[in-house]
């Protein structure tokens, strides 16, 4: 059993246990297991639709929180790999990370950072971010999409043509 499915396995074990707990202000946000699966779930789908193939990256720039935590257990479940960069880090800094990094998907914790990040890269590479929540089509070498999976999580995709 590798350390996700111990993960997974220990979530459906106990499914109303309490694994995950946020500080906040007003006071503590918990998820149960049965709650964390839900999300797990919930952004596996979601991935599913976004054409990325097994080995591809995916970027996951947002503040530490329950949902980041899902969502970085359901890039892994999907076999693609997890780029996890700082939200905090200036909007110039993760342009720059996320093309070296050469993410396909660029999954951002609220629509504050996702604009600065599509701002830069639209400035600084030939691709542009549709406002509409349908794919649009570019130019053979580029495709972009914007979904919504949950309100707290807004991405934006990114798939370059591949390195030759």
């Amino acid at each position: 059993m590798n350390f996700l499915e111990n993960i997974l396995s220990r979530l459906n074990d106990a499914p109303d246990r309490v694994f995950l707990a946020e500080a906040h202000a007003g006071g503590d946000r918990t998820a149960t297991g049965a709650e964390l699966l839900a999300q797990i779930a919930a952004a596996r789908a979601f991935l599913r639709t976004t054409g990325l193939v097994k080995g591809d990256r995916c970027a996951l720039v947002a503040p530490n929180s329950i949902r980041w935590a899902a969502l970085d257990l359901a890039i892994i479940a999907e076999g693609l790999i997890a780029v996890p960069l700082y939200a905090r880090q200036a909007p110039a800094e993760l342009v720059a990370t996320l093309r070296d990094a050469s993410s396909g998907l660029v999954c951002c914790g609220d629509s504050a950072l996702r604009d600065a990040i599509a701002k830069r890269r639209a400035s600084r590479c030939s691709t542009t971010f549709s406002r509409s929540r349908l794919p649009i089509r570019l130019p053979r070498r580029t495709r972009l999409r914007r979904r919504t999976l949950s309100p707290s999580f807004t991405r934006l995709a990114h798939r370059a043509k591949p390195k030759a």
